[in-house]
């Protein structure tokens, strides 16, 4: 009857909100360490020099 469905529900979003909860802490570990090592070599990751909108697109040539 109803009753269970409110179980389930209730289930449910305990299991869901635990799942997310631990997803998140391992999407944080995994940043957290990334971010380390690439404060530890920043040789490995040399920042790329800013270009234009324009150097970025090719030219147009309309083709008929």
């Amino acid at each position: 009857g109803v009753h269970r469905q409110v179980l389930f529900a209730t289930v449910g979003w305990f299991v869901g909100y635990y799942l997310t909860k631990r997803m998140e802490y391992m999407h944080a570990k995994v940043d957290r360490e990334l971010f380390e090592y690439v404060r530890q070599h920043p040789e490995d990751f040399k920042t790329a020099e800013k270009k234009r909108i324009g150097e970025l697109l090719e030219d147009f040539h309309p083709i008929r």
